[in-house]
């Protein structure tokens, strides 16, 4: 689970968002990761510290760096500011990509990245990602 910036997990947690939302927002992906964190706390007695919204906006600047994700469009944000909201989904044939383990490492050492895959398990198990998938389901504003 997140323990920080750009931790372990934190992009795992993105990618299972966007997969099931089909596309999102940065700050939906924060907001969900922030809501499942403290049902999960609650629910196991142990505390998890969510990562800042700005950790989950550099995430995604090596998530598109990487290409794991890419652009699905924009739209006026909600309040009159002139600014637009900025879409993403996960790039297709990149659902199941292993640099969603670490981005950032394997963005700035890609060696050590494979290294380390090679003995890593996997951050979230299959039980873990439908866990995450019933409580979108349960939770449809985030």
């Amino acid at each position: 689970m997140p323990r920080g910036w750009a931790a372990p997990g934190t992009a795992d947690l993105v990618r299972v968002y966007l997969l099931k939302r089909g596309r999102g927002t940065q700050y939906g992906a924060y907001k969900f990761i922030v809501a499942w964190l403290e049902a999960r706390g609650a629910a196991t007695g142990k505390r998890y510290v969510p990562p800042t919204y700005q950790s989950i906006r550099h995430m995604f600047i090596y998530l598109r760096r990487l290409g794991l994700v890419e652009d699905a469009g924009t739209a006026p944000a909600a309040k009159s500011s002139g600014m637009m909201r900025h879409y993403y989904r996960v790039a297709k044939g990149r659902e199941a990509d292993p640099r969603w383990r670490n981005p950032v490492l394997a963005y700035y050492d890609p060696d050590r990245f494979r290294e380390v895959a090679r003995s890593a398990r996997a951050v979230l198990t299959g039980e873990q990602i439908k866990e995450i998938s019933r409580f979108l389901d349960e939770h449809p504003e985030l």
